[in-house]
């Protein structure tokens, strides 16, 4: 039972923040943008990418999207 518990306290965790790092990563990403610094802002963009995917796993999956130590 508090295993689970722990366990769930966890995935929320890395839940909000992965979704903190998405949302600042692309806020990121366009002011680089709009700022004429294409290159960061394309790094920026990956970024976001990974962070939205590793929220897709821990909402759909209800796992991390690695699996280490």
């Amino acid at each position: 039972m508090i295993l689970t518990e722990i366990k769930n306290y966890k995935l929320k965790l890395w839940f909000y923040i992965n979704g903190l790092g998405a949302v600042f990563a692309l806020a990121f990403a366009i002011l680089q943008v709009t700022t004429h610094h294409p290159q960061l802002g394309i790094i920026a963009f990956l970024c976001a990418g990974y962070f939205t995917t590793v929220v897709y796993f821990l909402r759909k999956k209800k796992q991390y999207l690695w699996r280490g130590r």
